[in-house]
């Protein structure tokens, strides 16, 4: 099974040193407060596209810059996952 997500669009544009944990049992959303630098926040559901999903081979990240004018970075990413609601 292949499944993908879109976890953030448009959010927070022009934000600089986003550092944050998304998690769609959070209680606050995405975008709810800008930058959101720490804290876990909601996806909106986006996450649930993986329920289900085995852990184990191969998982992918992609990253778009689309804004004209400026350069992108991520400097770092984890992936968690739990088998079981925590």
């Amino acid at each position: 099974m292949i499944a993908t997500s879109t976890l953030w669009s448009h959010i927070c544009s022009g934000a600089q040193n986003i550092v944050t944990a998304l998690d769609d049992d959070a209680g606050a959303f995405l975008g709810s407060v800008c930058p959101p630098l720490g804290g876990r926040y909601s996806t909106g559901g986006g996450l649930t596209a993986f329920d289900g999903a085995e852990g184990a081979g191969k998982w992918t990240l992609e990253v778009d810059d689309t804004t004209a004018g400026d350069m992108g970075m991520l400097l770092n990413w984890s992936i968690t996952m739990t088998t079981a609601r925590q």
